[in-house]
């Protein structure tokens, strides 16, 4: 359920990123009309609206609504509404990249088409200093890369509302999202708060089927949370460097943080991806064998330094111990050392013994004391993907490479 609503939102985060771009042609403003174009050249299709209405310098969009072409095989395809759109201020500079104040989205709605039984919903959102750059303005090719999409300063999202057949509403509060740097080429760095997804209890005993786990462990209800955060900087060799990271997690069990340091990508792989779409005439699988394809012609140039996985304990592990423990007949030590031969046998498996033996005293650490538990690696220099794949057939002079670790208990 929860993959299915971040899906959910994420999808819809995109559309905010061009926003009026859902809209049907005709005769919009300037801004309206370049921003419709840049959607439709980017996704085939364009939407339909009831009117727009300008004035005191304030673009209004009233009902706009579409339903996105299906995926192969997909016969519930959602309707997607929104009742109105306002633009303040808009804009265009010397540059001519477009500027708008503020923009508003009100009562923004996504409906199973089959029967009805899923519904989203997003009172408001709210986005400050938002630009967008047409192709015609685009002026070097970092900039053509950024060609055709909107960024903005904050990004605010109230509440997703989710209610679906039989089940208490869901209620998703205080998304955030900001951009600092560039609104020409994309250098700069994005923030991204995911608020609170609150699941209640009602909606974990019906989706659990028989025994609901999370409240075996003692929870009420799910409280997630979550976020992202990533740096973007043009170098040599038209080559975009990138560090992320993003974390996610639930309150009262624990947080799962992955960060990835010294990506490199090439402009010849963005340049694929943002066309692939477009190439594909709305082919999906073709869109995607083509990304596939720039992927694997690119492997020399896609680089990275590091990554770490982590969990940072709040107090699950130590109830998945008890609960488990309890579950199969045995004591909470004799489940603890029957845990840590796992990963020390695989490891052995293929080649690692050093690892393994590591792996499975700091697995031990933690399960006694829960507190955190890491795996990480960090070449010396930026590695291609392509020499990775070349150290794949030698996993100890891979570990060793790369700096393998694992590591118990040594974050907060």
């Amino acid at each position: 359920m929860i993959s299915r609503l971040s899906m959910i939102a994420l999808a819809w985060l995109a559309l905010m990123l061009a926003p009026p771009a859902l809209m049907a042609a005709g005769s919009e403003p300037e801004i309206v009309r370049q921003m419709l174009d840049a959607f439709e050249k980017q996704n085939g299709y364009r939407p339909a609206y009831d009117s727009i209405e300008e004035t005191g310098g304030r673009i209004i969009i009233h009902g706009m609504k579409f339903t996105p072409p299906p995926p192969e095989g997909v016969a519930d395809v959602p309707q997607v509404t929104v009742k109105t759109t306002a633009f303040d201020n808009p804009r265009v500079d010397d540059g001519g990249l477009y500027h708008i104040g503020k923009m508003e989205m009100r009562g923004f709605s996504i409906t199973g088409a089959k029967d009805k039984a899923v519904r989203v919903t997003i009172p408001l959102a709210e986005a400050e200093d938002v630009t967008f750059l047409p192709e015609s303005a685009a002026k070097t090719p970092h900039e053509r890369i950024m060609a055709g999409s909107s960024l903005f300063s904050v990004l605010r999202i109230g509440e997703v509302i989710i209610e679906a057949r039989d089940i208490p509403r869901i209620s998703w509060r205080d998304l955030k999202f900001t951009w600092e740097g560039s609104r020409r080429n994309g250098e700069g760095r994005f923030r991204g708060d995911f608020g609170k997804l609150v699941i209640p209890g009602d909606v974990l005993d019906k989706a659990s089927h028989g025994e609901n786990t999370l409240k075996a462990l003692g929870y009420d209800s799910a409280v997630f949370t979550g976020g992202m955060d990533y740096t973007s900087k043009w170098g040599e060799r038209d080559i975009i460097h990138m560090d992320f990271a993003m974390r996610f997690g639930m309150e009262k069990a624990g947080v799962n943080e992955i960060t990835i340091t010294g990506i490199g990508l090439p402009m010849a792989l963005l340049e694929s991806m943002k066309t692939a779409k477009a190439k594909s005439g709305g082919d999906r699988k073709m869109a995607e064998a083509e990304i596939l394809n720039a992927f694997n012609r690119n492997m020399k140039d896609i680089t990275i330094l590091g990554a770490r996985i982590s969990w940072i304990d709040q107090s699950l592990a130590g109830r998945l111990i008890d609960y488990m423990a309890k579950k199969k007949g045995v004591s909470r030590e004799a489940y603890i050392a029957n845990l840590t031969v796992y990963p020390q046998i695989m490891l052995m498996q293929i080649g690692l013994p050093g690892l393994a033996a590591q792996a499975s005293d700091q697995l031990r650490t933690f399960l006694n004391d829960p507190k955190s538990l890491s795996v990480s690696f960090k070449a010396k220099a930026p590695m291609s993907i392509a020499t990775m794949m070349t150290l794949f057939s030698d996993p100890a002079g891979l570990a060793e490479t790369l700096g393998l670790k694992v590591e118990a208990n040594t974050l907060k």
